[in-house]
């Protein structure tokens, strides 16, 4: 592989990684205005259900007493249905209260599905970070001994001859190898 497609991979890779930076970074304000949200409805509830309660059990509590000073003079009918009204009154402020535990449940559940896929995107990212980043570290040290090489061979006093190559060898250096079988090539002069 040579440097231009190197640095054309790094390129992309950085490319594809800043993609994914600011990806996380809209995944996380968007986990944080669902969390604001959140909070916002958790704070609400107890205040829509103290109202609700506080205004149901005032208007019972004011019927009752108006019952009461109106004395035995009214009927049994008209008790039972000023008591099925404050009864109706109680259901309504709790289908209220129904409403709003489920629109916080569901709140909530998107806030953890989101945390859960900002975790997973997070995870992923770093996985795919270490895998390039060993995969680059090999292919750069391979580089770097092929360019030893030709460094080496391009000082050795080396050249083709009909084909085969010929090194100018020194005759006087001591061999190398299990059978002293090679010699330095001598460097190429200016």
């Amino acid at each position: 592989m040579d440097m231009e497609k190197l640095q054309t991979l790094l390129l992309q890779t950085a490319e594809v990684l800043e993609q994914f930076r600011r990806q996380s970074e809209q995944a996380n304000q968007r986990h944080h205005q669902s969390g604001q949200q959140l909070q916002q409805l958790a704070d609400t509830v107890p205040t829509i259900l103290r109202n609700a309660a506080d205004g149901s059990f005032s208007a019972l509590a004011a019927q009752i007493r108006q019952e009461i000073g109106r004395g035995l003079g009214q009927t049994v009918d008209g008790v039972q249905q000023a008591m099925q009204e404050a009864g109706q009154q109680l259901s309504r402020s709790s289908d209220q209260s129904r409403l709003a535990a489920g629109q916080l449940d569901r709140v909530s559940r998107a806030l953890w599905l989101s945390t859960a896929c900002s975790i997973v995107l997070l995870m992923v990212a770093a996985g795919a970070g270490a895998w390039l980043s060993s995969h680059y570290y090999d292919e750069i040290r391979r580089n770097q001994i092929s360019a030893d090489l030709l460094r080496a061979y391009d000082a050795a006093d080396v050249t083709l001859c009909d084909g085969a190559l010929c090194a100018n060898v020194d005759v006087s250096a001591r061999g190398v190898g299990s059978e002293q079988q090679y010699r330095p090539v001598r460097p190429r002069k200016p």
